[in-house]
This record gives structure tokens, sequence and C-alpha cells, in this order.
């Protein structure tokens, strides 16, 4: 019997770019994270993941936004098979960079590839919205990029609309993020709450300085 088995590759992106909050994000080209998808009759198994902070990635399928997304998509087509997802992690978390996202479109995708059904770019990204808002919130902005790749536009989820927009090819992005992260644990200590707060009170006031000079 063949084997209903498919791998994605989803790159990273960045959301919330310059004045567009929770609206414009864009693809990054060179690196991501890599979803294996192999549908199964069995009941559903641990979520095996290496790779970039894979200690700290749930393994329950339940809260695993690759196979919370890959699930979705199944039931999608009223498959009754569970989904077996392995995940290959290239990007960090809480990295800024859409890991959960990267995750979440990759394990739509490649569920979809191994049932064998035809896809649209619209369904993928709805499917993804289930993982990523299990993680992060239901939003498109890192979503719609990954899906569609370079700079997109989403201007409503319900339903869902995205305008992919043309940027000249010769622009380059440079990342730069800090090694920070919210550990909730940390953020509640009488040291973590002072740096966590810092830490938002700059993003706000970044944010606020995007809108006035944009």
């Amino acid at each position: 019997m063949k084997r209903e088995i498919a791998t994605v590759f989803a790159p990273g992106s960045v959301g919330n770019v310059g004045p567009g909050f929770d609206v414009l994000g864009m693809a990054i080209d060179g690196f991501g994270d890599t979803v294996t998808v192999e549908l199964t009759a069995g009941a559903e198994v641990p979520v095996t993941v290496s790779g970039r902070d894979a200690e700290l990635i749930p393994t329950d399928p339940r809260k695993n936004a690759a196979a919370i997304a890959a699930n979705a998509m199944l039931r999608r087509y009223g498959r009754s098979r569970s989904a077996i997802v392995t995940i290959e992690k290239g990007l960090p978390v809480s990295g800024g960079m859409g890991g959960s996202a990267a995750s979440s479109v990759a394990g739509a995708y490649a569920a979809a590839l191994a049932s064998g059904d035809p896809i649209t770019p619209q369904e993928v990204m709805t499917a993804a919205l289930e993982g990523e808002m299990f993680v992060s919130g239901r939003h498109l902005d890192n979503i719609a990029p990954i899906t569609l790749g370079g700079l997109v536009l989403s201007r409503s989820i319900d339903p869902i609309d995205v305008i992919p927009l043309k940027v000249p090819e010769h622009w380059s992005v440079a990342l730069v993020t800090p090694a920070i992260a919210d550990d909730p644990a940390f953020c509640r200590s009488q040291t973590g709450g002072a740096r966590c707060g810092r830490v938002r009170m700059f993003d706000q006031w970044v944010g606020t300085d995007n809108l006035r000079h944009r």
C-alpha cells in the first residue's frame, strides 16, 4: 500500500511591517520550518520535533500548531484519518520571525498534499489559522506572506482577502533580533517583570514612531 506522506518547507516572515499592524507582512528567503505529514488510520501520536529550539515545541498534537493545522485541513476534506507530524525547526521560538505561522502553513499544505486533494491558497490559510490561533492569535500578517510569498496586505480574515504587493526587485532586508523571549515564569519574577516591561514599552515606542514617520 502506498504511503500517504508529504513534506513542505515554509519560510520565515515578518509581520506588523512598518505601520501595518496585523495586516502587512513579508516572507523571508533562506530559512524556515520543514514539516512532514503522514496520514494514518490509527490514533494520534506525539509530534516529532528536531532542530532549533526543538525542546520548546509542544509534542502533544492538540497543542502543536503544525499538527492542529494539518488535522484542520484533513477535516475540511472530510477525512477521518489523523496526521503523523514531524517538524524540522529552522526558526527560533519567540524570535519574531513567524515560527508558529510557518509550521502552521507547512502542516496544512503537507496534509493536503499527502491526501492528494486539490488545494487553494485560501484553504491553506484557513487551516493554518487554526494552528496559529492556538499559539499567538487569529491574524494573517505572517500566514499570508508565507503562503503567497513576498509582501502581502491582509484586508480581511472572514472572508479571507489578501493582496500581494509589488516591491522593487533590488530591495533587501536585514533582520536584527534581540536574544529575548517572554518566558512567563521569568516575567512574573521581580527581575524579569522589570525587564519584560521595558521590552514591551520599547516595542510600543517603536510602533508609534513607525506610524509617525510613514
